[in-house]
């Protein structure tokens, strides 16, 4: 009976899922600037890729419900990266807003209104990146739940398949097993054929052969109206039949 291997490799496809989940998560971190607090309070990227790793964060039931526990250190965004590129770009915008309206006059309210919407802009790039680097982490997150669940249907698959050549081998080897065998219908003989003598279809009347005596040498009998037997030449045995007259030979 060969060993089920179902889930050997689908465990093997979920641990390189977390893997490569993992990965992900620390690339993206690095990418977009996020940073947290490590174990000796300095903020990186590292630490936030280690906040939000696939082994820390995910958790799964007996039926495969993913159970995800949050980060509680806060986050931020460093020097480097795109959440940090999208400030300089803000605030770029905004010093660029506030020379315009120098060089052109326009101050009070209407400046102040020109250095708000170069805010607003930044804040919905800022926004932006937030979702989009959320987002991946929660779609890596998906693809492990996946790899996991990929895991417990092997295991089924292989439960069933092990039980069933578990049945069949106990079948072909186990000395203990009684195996049924199908009844065997008994043969009824044909009842014995009835002797002749019982056969009323099977009997029939011997027939006398009616012969003349040869020269009439036996003659009548004394009383011919009563059955006569004689013996004849050669020993043939007459019959007289008062009925017919005559005489007959027996067979």
């Amino acid at each position: 009976m060969s060993v089920p291997a179902n889930a050997l490799q689908a465990g093997l496809a979920y641990r390189q899922a977390v893997e490569d989940a993992g990965n992900a998560v620390d690339q993206m971190m690095v990418q977009y600037g996020w940073q947290m607090p490590g174990a000796g309070g300095q903020y990186s990227t590292t630490a936030a890729g280690d906040a939000f790793d696939p082994d820390k964060v995910l958790q799964f039931d007996d039926e495969g419900k993913a159970i995800m526990t949050q980060p509680t250190a806060l986050g931020q965004y460093g020097t480097t990266g795109l959440f940090a590129q999208s400030t300089q770009e803000t605030a770029s915008e905004e010093a660029e807003a506030r020379l315009g309206s120098r060089m052109s006059g326009i101050t009070g309210g209407l400046a102040r209104q020109r250095e708000r919407l170069s805010e607003t802009l930044g804040g919905q790039r800022m926004g932006a990146l937030s979702s989009q680097l959320f987002g991946g982490i929660g779609q890596q997150y998906g693809t492990v739940r996946s790899a996991y669940g990929d895991l417990l249907s092997a295991r089924v698959t292989d439960a069933t398949v092990g039980g069933t050549a578990q049945s069949e081998d106990a079948t072909l080897t186990d000395p203990n097993l009684v195996v049924p065998t199908p009844p065997v219908e008994p043969q009824v003989a044909p009842p014995p054929a009835a002797p002749s003598w019982q056969d009323p279809s099977q009997y029939k009347p011997k027939e006398f052969t009616k012969a003349a005596p040869r020269n009439n040498q036996l003659g009548k009998p004394g009383n011919p109206n009563q059955v006569s037997v004689k013996r004849g030449q050669g020993g043939v045995l007459w019959l007289w039949r008062p009925s017919q007259q005559g005489w007959f030979k027996k067979p």
